[in-house]
């Protein structure tokens, strides 16, 4: 028979991650990366396995969500006590309604979490040079969003519209590159957060050698993470021989590139000629990106290769869960 302390113990720690995720405004995998990064909570455990909170923990995380809004890294932010947090949020509460940099911050994406309100506050930001509020910006999308609306309603329209306004010289290079390296952290911290089962399939993600593009490689990563797989980014711009070598000793059952920058079609032709030659026939090679998309005829004739952008890898790509690969 349980113990009074063992019962109450159990009493307080009764709320599902998605319960949490719902009262807190954080979404679950990046509660389940601070958790894991920064011990945030410690979480208990049901039978089954899945994580169990208290009361204690939501409001501990609500707060924590409050300073990480105002501009605390969540790494200084762990480190606090309950007293410490409830003092700062209070403070951090009229700073952020007095217009500081942080204002910004809170008002992008409203109550509703709309993915337009992060992207325009990210550029009204880059175009004044106040890196600072577009990572703030990006964070709080991070926070707020599940991956999938992020990658789409934010990441996505972000980089096209930059990249737009950089030819139209709208934004200067310095100002485009800010942008980029605030993205890419991002997207990195992102991967860093899900934790496949081991017995997952494996995605390799990388671009050709010479094409320095990496955000469509780890956009694929990404997708390919929510979906349960386990994923080995490279990088960009490797050689063939290297992407088949990292390929086949980790067993890959995929291989997705980005395509971005100049390539003639005969070379692309070639190269994924070569890629799809070294790797065993069961191996999936995906092809996305710009490049792709403009010799996409050609890339569809070549035997064993999946012209694909993000939302054809979504729907195609099989979701891998508790064990089980699902249709």
């Amino acid at each position: 028979m349980m113990s009074d302390e063992a019962i109450g113990a159990a009493q307080r720690l009764r709320h599902p991650i998605r319960v949490v995720a719902r009262r807190t405004g954080i979404s679950r995998h990046v509660l389940r990366a601070w958790e894991r990064r920064y011990g945030v909570v410690a979480p208990g455990r049901t039978g089954g396995g899945q994580r169990v909170y208290s009361d204690a923990d939501i409001e501990r995380l609500k707060l924590l969500r409050q300073l990480v809004e105002a501009g605390w890294p969540i790494s200084r932010a762990a480190e606090l006590s309950e007293a410490e947090l409830v003092q700062l949020a209070a403070e951090a509460v009229p700073a952020r309604d007095g217009g500081s940099p942080g204002s910004a911050v809170a008002q992008a994406g409203g109550a509703s979490g709309d993915g337009a309100a992060y992207v325009d506050s990210c550029l009204e930001a880059a175009a004044r040079a106040d890196y600072e509020v577009v990572r703030r910006v990006l964070v709080r999308a991070v926070v707020s969003l599940r991956p999938g609306d992020l990658l789409e309603q934010v990441i996505g329209p972000l980089l096209t519209e930059v990249g737009e306004r950089w030819h139209r010289g709208e934004l200067r290079a310095a100002q485009e590159h800010a942008v980029s390296v605030a993205v890419r952290s991002v997207l990195a911290f992102l991967l860093s957060a899900y934790e496949a089962e081991l017995e997952a399939p494996l995605l390799v993600a990388t671009t050709l050698e010479g094409d320095l593009h990496e955000f469509g490689a780890l956009l694929a990563s990404l997708v390919a993470a929510e979906a349960g797989w386990r994923v080995l980014y490279l990088g960009p711009s490797l050689p063939v021989d290297e992407i088949v070598d990292a390929a086949v000793a980790g067993g890959a059952a995929a291989v997705a590139l980005s395509v971005v920058d100049g390539i003639g079609e005969a070379e692309l032709v070639r190269e994924l000629g070569r890629l799809r030659a070294g790797l065993p026939a069961a191996v999936r090679v995906l092809v996305g990106g710009r490049m792709a998309a403009a010799h996409r005829a050609a890339v569809a004739r070549l035997e064993g290769v999946e012209p694909a952008d993000l939302e054809l890898l979504r729907r195609t790509l099989p979701r891998f869960t508790g064990g089980e690969v699902l249709a």
